[in-house]
């Protein structure tokens, strides 16, 4: 099946598989791909199934769509294409596997026998010879195809464009082995990766010529030296019959087999061959094997005085060059995912243990409160003092709500959702929020007024969740004011300059017909936000005031927006504070719940 994957973006790792044959792409709720990011347009683009592949058309979006950081208006897309809109990136790719690159295809076998493993060496600098394909070959002649070194190029660039487009090692190796095989008239190949801590061998991404049925096997002795030795073995070094008679045992007429050489060592082989007998049963017939110790001679230092006549072969030592550029690009490629994963996994872990330590930290505080409020009611009862039990239980009652807010931030943030829409009047919440903090603005000396545009008509949105999401934000800003107040009232300096204002948060809703757009607006008077901290502001578990919170209550607020295909910012606020701006779009009709 194919699909989109989200590679860059806010939604990164998210996935879309194409079911439809006409999909529509953006941030709005009724689009059939729907991507939270501001700077896409709300219906930004259609993928369109044609044919036997798909077509991307833009649809007037405001930033425009990139494939392959190219702009386009429409255009056709292949598999690994990158496409680019707003500040999201996609990558096209598809599941879809053959069976010809089932692993369970490719037999690994053990060494034919040990004299072989110990006169054979691999092939390093020979040049190509001449030899022949023999009469086991398939019935239809191979011709050596008119190849070009720019051919070769072209190969080695798309091998480096997969490479960069790619973190799947199995999807990599698969495109790969597809690529040299649309190049290279060749009947079988795979890469066979080595496990550095088990030694184990694992075939991968096994391809074959349609029309050849036999299993592929490989010996281990050949894969054992080409990765010990560093260096290739292939049949285009006739002058060592062993390697020959090892490949012939694999059914391999023609074969090579390049070491994957990384920056840390070799990582395994890429392997691929020709059906068939290296040689004629008597015109090729392979010269004696050297006595044992005996050194083997390059093709360079022969000169035979009548060689026997022999047919054209078609895997050259261009093609070996190839197969090792190749192999090497792949084994590097290799090394970086492995790296990019363990970094991946270390990140992951050490977020772990920061929320843990988070969490254990606030926990810890949330006790220690139930535990001196517990004290509290112990020694009320125990003097029969009403005043010291009603101030204990309040304690109590203040703590278990702090547990009820962490847990609630926690599912909150951690936990996909989507709104459950419902009419209603956006400034009932104001005023209910209003009404459930103006007691506790009070004691710290703080009054909450609201400005609220009557002029807005009812429309759809979650009303539990962005009740939610205005309460944390004003909760944060009557604890911003709040201690700001108390570090000026421990200053010494305070004795002899006049009393803090009074804290002021001001909520104000505003009505946007021509954008179609709710404005909420939290202003304060308190130590505002620098800018180099806005963006900080929304992580996990930071908290700028230090003010005892979760650390998730605008993270959580931030979420809410983009749930609902809106945003949250920070700017600075005329009361000389923090401005807080929520922008939600209205909803006329009621949005169909998948």
């Amino acid at each position: 099946m194919d699909f989109l994957l989200i590679i860059h973006g806010k939604n990164s790792g998210n996935r879309f598989d194409l079911q439809e044959r006409v999909l529509t792409i953006g941030r709005g709720q009724k689009c059939d791909i729907r991507i939270l990011d501001d700077e896409i347009s709300r219906l930004h683009a259609e993928l369109r199934h044609e044919g036997k592949g798909w077509k991307i058309t833009d649809l007037n979006s405001s930033n425009g769509l990139y494939v392959n950081g190219r702009k386009v208006a429409s255009q056709r897309i292949v598999l690994g294409d990158q496409i680019q809109m707003g500040g999201t990136a996609l990558r096209f790719s598809s599941t879809a596997d053959s069976e010809s690159r089932r692993p369970d295809s490719v037999n690994l076998l053990g060494s034919v026998d040990d004299e072989l493993s110990h006169t054979a060496r691999p092939h390093k600098n020979a040049e190509p010879s001449d030899a022949v394909r023999s009469a086991g070959a398939p019935e239809q002649t191979r011709q050596p195809a008119n190849e070009s070194g720019q051919d070769h190029l072209n190969l080695i660039y798309r091998t480096i464009y997969a490479i960069s487009q790619m973190l799947d090692i199995d999807r990599l190796l698969n495109q790969i082995m597809e690529r040299i095989f649309d190049w290279i008239q060749i009947d079988r190949g795979c890469f066979v990766l080595c496990d550095q801590a088990t030694h184990k061998m694992t075939p991968k991404a096994f391809k074959r010529k349609q029309g050849i049925d036999q299993q592929m096997v490989l010996r281990s002795s050949i894969i054992d030296r080409v990765i010990n030795t560093r260096e290739c073995a292939s049949t285009i070094d006739q002058n060592n019959p062993a390697i020959l008679q090892e490949f012939a045992g694999q059914g391999a007429g023609e074969a090579i087999c390049a070491p994957m050489i990384g920056r840390y060592g070799p990582v395994g082989v890429l392997y691929v061959d020709i059906v068939g007998s290296p040689f004629d049963e008597e015109a090729d017939a392979p010269a004696a094997a050297p006595a044992k110790g005996e050194k083997t001679r390059l093709p360079a230092e022969e000169a035979p005085s009548s060689p026997a006549p022999k047919k054209n072969r078609y895997l050259t030592r261009e093609h070996l060059k190839l197969m090792i550029a190749i192999a090497h690009q792949v084994a590097t490629a290799i090394e970086d995912t492995q790296y990019y994963s363990a970094m991946l996994k270390a990140e992951r872990l050490a977020a772990i243990g920061q929320t843990v330590a988070v969490l254990s930290h606030h926990i810890k505080n949330i006790l220690q409160g139930i535990q001196g409020g517990s004290y509290l009611i112990q020694k009320g009862l125990s003097a029969d003092n009403k005043e010291m039990v009603q101030k204990g239980w309040d304690i109590v009652e203040k703590n278990q709500g702090r547990v009820s807010d962490l847990i609630l931030d926690m599912l909150s943030f951690s936990k996909e959702r989507k709104p459950i829409f419902a009419s209603g009047n956006i400034n009932d919440i104001l005023k209910e929020i209003k009404e459930l903090l103006d007691l506790r603005a009070a004691d710290s000396g703080i009054k909450i007024e609201t400005e609220l545009d009557e002029t807005i008509p009812k429309f759809f949105f979650d009303g539990e969740q962005i009740h939610r999401a205005l309460m944390n934000i004003a909760s944060n800003a009557i604890d911003a004011i709040r201690s700001a107040r108390v570090l000026s009232e421990n200053l010494e300096i305070t004795r002899t300059t006049p009393e803090p204002p009074r804290g002021i948060i001001r909520m104000t809703t505003t009505w946007l017909p021509n954008d179609k757009t709710v404005q909420i607006i939290v202003d304060d008077n308190g130590p505002g936000i620098p800018p180099e901290k806005r963006t900080e502001i929304f992580r996990p578990f930071y908290s700028f005031n230090k003010s005892g919170g979760t650390g998730l209550g605008l993270s959580v607020s931030q979420k809410i927006a983009q749930e609902h295909n809106g945003r949250l910012t920070i700017s600075d606020s005329p009361e000389r504070g923090a401005r807080f701006l929520m922008e939600l779009p209205f909803i006329e009709k009621e949005p169909v719940q998948e």
